[in-house]
């Protein structure tokens, strides 16, 4: 037997708890909308960079930054704002 939900729904939430979820975000503000977002987007971008400094435990800041923005927006934008930075061979 399938699990038939409407469009939208993660199969890993029951319908109702996802129903109460967008109940929720609708009580709020734009402006608390937005934070959540920018904090959330904040989280992600810290895991992001934990995950390149756990992979390349010697790079420093400027150049976990750089791979960072690498990962985020490819290779050509990285190497404009850190132009002395090599990341040619890490991924």
């Amino acid at each position: 037997m399938t699990d038939v939900r409407p469009a939208g729904i993660p199969f890993d939430t029951a319908p109702e708890i996802w129903r109460l979820e967008i109940e929720a975000l609708r009580k709020l503000t734009p402006a608390q909308r937005s934070q959540l977002w920018v904090d959330f987007q904040s989280s992600i971008e810290s895991m992001e960079r934990d995950a390149i400094h756990r992979a390349y435990p010697d790079l420093d800041h400027d150049e976990t930054v750089a791979m960072l923005i690498k990962r985020r927006h490819g290779a050509d934008l990285a190497a404009l704002v850190f132009p002395n930075i090599d990341l040619t061979g890490l991924r």
